[in-house]
């Protein structure tokens, strides 16, 4: 069995707009500082890295599929060799109750299926608590980020009922720290 980090995207892997908490097209798109650095040490890991991202702009009509696999395609020309191996998404909004969206684990068990993984020995690093309570239902050991909304949400991390295991200034942190792990 394979072991992966999963990560959402927008405001863990890029900046987030101000308007939203995600990005509509590559020409709204920017990698967070060292963030590159962090993918390409995941790529050259024994860990695969998966991308996991809810995208509620495609239900609302603000972006279509095709822009959705137009940013991926770019970020994985930046990336090279060092590609990210999947992306995941949901396109539903908060109230079409699919079972892909986060905080259910929908995306996290279609991977699981698909590339052979053990959730059990794996990592999801996200920057709200939708992410950490997908990962942690499905079984990961979870990584808050304090990019993107991470900043705003460590303040109601007590509250959480599904709390990080770690939190981390920022994906090449976290990468990092899973890199270093003797124990996984």
């Amino acid at each position: 069995m394979n072991k992966a980090v999963f990560l959402d995207r927008d405001g863990v892997i890029n900046h987030i707009t101000k308007e939203h908490d995600y990005i509509k097209s590559w020409g709204e798109f920017r990698f967070y500082k060292n963030a590159l650095a962090g993918l390409r040490l995941l790529a050259r890991s024994e860990f695969l890295s998966v991308v996991l991202t809810n995208q509620r702009g495609i239900s609302r009509g603000l972006m279509s599929e095709n822009d959705l696999y137009n940013i991926h395609e770019n970020i994985q020309k930046i990336l090279g060799n060092d590609r990210i191996r999947a992306f995941y998404h949901c396109p539903h909004g908060y109230g079409d109750n699919c079972d892909c969206r986060k905080p259910k684990p929908g995306m996290f068990l279609r991977a699981a299926q698909d590339l052979h993984i053990d959730l059990t020995n794996s990592f999801m690093i996200d920057d709200a608590q939708e992410g950490i309570e997908a990962g942690a239902i499905a079984g990961c050991r979870t990584i808050l980020v304090l990019t993107g909304r991470g900043k705003k949400q460590v303040q109601f991390v007590e509250n959480w009922i599904h709390r990080p295991d770690y939190i981390l200034r920022d994906l090449d942190r976290a990468i990092r720290f899973i890199h270093s792990q003797k124990t996984i």
